[in-house]
């Protein structure tokens, strides 16, 4: 939709609003990841990584959107992806 800087979420949230489709956002993902996996090493590291503005390896980001992207309400209602992907490669 357009490059950073270019209010591609306010863009996504209103198609999302218009269409009734689910506004997926990379980096609330890994957020909640690590909120609900807050004891696990995986999440601890996400944490640190964001926190300290490095880069995430792609992996783990395509598995975690892959299985955000698979639930019912994505599913169903179809979906908006934002922020993916976070690496430059």
């Amino acid at each position: 939709m357009g490059p950073p800087g270019s209010s591609t979420s306010e863009q996504a949230k209103q198609v999302c609003e218009k269409y009734n489709l689910v506004h997926v956002q990379v980096l609330q993902v890994l957020k909640d990841v690590i909120r609900k996996q807050s004891d696990s090493k995986e999440a601890q590291r996400l944490a640190m990584r964001i926190q300290n503005h490095q880069p995430i390896d792609d992996e783990i980001v395509i598995d975690l959107v892959r299985d955000r992207l698979d639930r019912p309400d994505c599913r169903i209602n179809g979906w908006i992806l934002e922020g993916c992907p976070l690496s430059v490669q």
